[in-house]
């Protein structure tokens, strides 16, 4: 027949520290201790590592809005020479369109000794003698028997 010893065994009784530590932590009291010390260090380290990429987003934030703070200060320098330009090509342009408008409407020697032609076969008895140009100044001779024909053409060349 067999003994079986229900006691402490042995093995039970060598492993002294062992047995001290799981008592200790085999208490309910000890366990939500030990729970407790690990969430609170868990939650630090969270809590850490979320304040520690806060500040680099942060910080990355700040140098992208230097960033475009000097990229808008360019952009406005440029917009600045290109309404200039603008204003300037404007100008030209203005310039062109009167140049043009000078052109058609500017009638040449031609044009003008046509007119004053048709002037004089308007008015019968007027003789053209000379057409002189001195600077601004046009000098026309001619004679007439009658004042009143000369006057009559002087009116028309106005």
């Amino acid at each position: 027949m067999l003994k079986i010893n229900l006691l402490n065994s042995v093995t039970e009784r060598q492993g002294g520290a062992v047995v001290a530590v799981d008592r200790k932590v085999g208490s309910p009291g000890s366990r939500l201790l030990l729970m407790s010390v690990a969430v609170a260090l868990l939650l630090a380290a969270v809590i850490g590592w979320d304040v520690i990429s806060t500040q680099m987003a942060k910080t990355k934030a700040e140098k992208d809005l230097e960033e475009q703070k000097t990229i808008a200060a360019e952009l406005e320098v440029v917009m600045k020479e290109q309404k200039e330009l603008e204003d300037k090509i404007k100008s030209i342009d203005g310039r062109i369109s009167a140049i043009k408008k000078l052109r058609d409407d500017q009638r040449g020697p031609s044009a003008v000794l046509e007119a004053m032609r048709d002037r004089i076969a308007m008015t019968p008895g007027l003789y053209l003698q000379s057409v002189e140009q001195a600077g601004d100044q046009v000098t026309i001779r001619g004679n007439s028997p009658d004042e009143s024909v000369v006057t009559q053409f002087g009116r028309s060349l106005e």
